[in-house]
């Protein structure tokens, strides 16, 4: 194809919508490599998957095997491209003032899709890595915003893990829930109609390119927001604006210019590691916080926090130690997700705080956030919440608060996956054995991004910084240890009182 026809191609290409503010606050990120992308990762038990392929090599993967994992592979996505159109959405103009969606009519899924083995922990660690440290090339407006590794454990013939990395920017109208439950229905559909997966048909009819129909995405979390401007609030900024001094004013959250900054982090390398606790060691944790008068979501923090005093506090000097968590006002149910914002509930704790125990710093973290639920509710657009939005969204809290009183399902850095309900069906084909998260780290945020998913009530944690960012390295493994560490004990004997 020549570049003229190249250039007619992408000029065809229709326009969804302009970007909202906080997907541009995202894009600009990801330009400037503060960061880059989101990753899930999901475990699935597949009946009698290769019951007819032999597995010829330990240590890697040959034909029989990807023969018979791209079309159900192929298959699934395919339905899942059908099904959520963002998906298939590109970024125009991505360092201009006005980026664009674009919607790409076709998809190549050879393209977007690559095999390899993860029969670890540590492989997968090591994927995620990789990933993380790949940004989206975003100079062609005809790019995804996603990608997609199939794992195979070639040790075992029925395992496959299926990790997705998007880009921040679809975060908004894309969750974790979202996304791998519609992918689980399509996979278990697929598996239970084609139950012998070297069936001829389905080989022959599989195709690796998807044509998208146009469809509108998810709004912008702008106008899912109450933004009209009260009185008060227009008479500050008219204030502001006339009579306070330059260097007085506040200055704008996001960037809404042209980016003329050309920050390149060269040595952008992330270093990830993961950590299971069990579902007996999660149903003890939820006893303890039980019996004194706190939260599951408390405990684990806490328990951060106290981890963090011990490894990492000689990197603060202020000997103040900083929780920064993600509060999504978003359901944790079945698509559609219609409440997409998000915000930032901050907590600090002196070191010498935590001197007055495990239990009563938990309690403590789980007042303040109670109390501090709106006023955690920062800028997410061109203004700030007005009264009215804050009281509305103060009621969406403490109604789920009243129906999860644990707190499992209001933060997304603690989330629990249910894509079949509670009850896991009887005759499902494909199995969930276990799911993870993960997030690029965030040049200028916090030294260590941990985010936990919960699958059968069981935790997976994914522990993410930027290598360099913690000296030594060592004390990285140290905070992961001792965070493990005080869980175990809490859960076990009741308290932790450190040593």
């Amino acid at each position: 194809m020549s570049i003229h026809s190249i250039v007619m191609a992408q000029s065809d290409i229709e326009v969804v919508r302009p970007l909202g503010n906080l997907e541009r606050l995202y894009l600009v990120r990801n330009t400037l490599r503060y960061s880059a992308n989101v990753c899930t990762a999901v475990r699935y038990q597949c009946k009698d998957f290769f019951s007819s392929v032999p597995i010829k090599s330990s240590t890697g993967l040959n034909d029989n095997i990807r023969k018979t994992l791209r079309p159900m592979i192929y298959s699934a996505l395919t339905e899942l491209i059908l099904k959520e159109p963002a998906l298939a959405i590109g970024i125009r103009d991505p360092k201009t003032s006005r980026p664009l969606f674009v919607h790409i009519p076709t998809i190549y899924l050879s393209r977007q899709v690559r095999f390899d083995i993860i029969q670890s922990d540590e492989k997968l660690e090591k994927i995620l890595e990789r990933e993380h440290d790949k940004v989206f090339d975003l100079s062609i407006e005809t790019t995804l915003l996603w990608r997609v590794i199939v794992g195979v454990n070639v040790k075992r013939n029925d395992e496959i893990c299926v990790i997705f990395c998007y880009h921040y920017s679809m975060t908004d109208g894309i969750g974790f829930h979202s996304l791998n439950t519609l992918f689980y229905n399509s996979l278990n559909n697929i598996v239970r109609t084609h139950k012998n997966l070297n069936n001829k048909s389905l080989l022959s009819n599989i195709s690796s390119i998807v044509n998208v129909p146009y469809a509108q995405i998810f709004k912008p979390c702008d106008e899912l927001l109450d933004t009209n401007v009260s009185v008060k609030l227009l008479m500050k900024k008219v204030f502001s604006d006339a009579f306070l001094p330059s260097f007085m004013k506040s200055k704008p959250d996001y960037c809404t210019a042209r980016e003329g900054l050309a920050m390149d982090i060269k040595d952008f390398h992330t270093k990830l590691k993961i950590v299971t606790i069990d579902s007996d060691q999660v149903n003890l944790l939820l006893s303890r916080s039980k019996q004194q008068k706190t939260t599951l979501y408390a405990v684990i923090h806490t328990a951060l926090l106290f981890a963090a005093c011990h490894s990492l506090a000689d990197l603060n000097e202020d000997k103040m130690l900083y929780n920064l968590t993600p509060i999504s006002i978003r359901l944790c149910a079945n698509p559609p997700i219609t409440d997409k914002t998000l915000c930032i509930y901050n907590f600090s704790v002196s070191v010498k705080k935590l001197n007055q125990g495990f239990w009563n710093v938990s309690r403590m973290y789980k007042s303040k956030l109670a109390k501090s639920t709106q006023k955690s509710i920062q800028r997410t657009g061109r203004l700030k919440f007005t009264s009215k939005a804050d009281e509305k969204w103060g009621k969406y809290f403490r109604r789920k608060r009243k129906l999860n009183p644990m707190g499992r399902k209001d933060i997304p850095n603690i989330g629990v996956w249910t894509p079949h309900g509670e009850n896991e069906s009887k005759d499902t084909n494909v199995k969930i054995l276990d799911c993870a998260f993960s997030q690029s780290p965030d040049v200028g945020g916090p030294v260590v991004a941990v985010n936990l998913l919960s699958y059968g009530n069981g935790f997976k944690c994914t522990f993410v910084h930027q290598k360099g960012v913690i000296k030594p390295k060592e004390k990285f493994n140290q905070f992961i240890d001792e965070f493990d560490k005080i869980l175990a004990v809490v859960a076990k004997e009741g308290d932790w009182k450190g040593e």
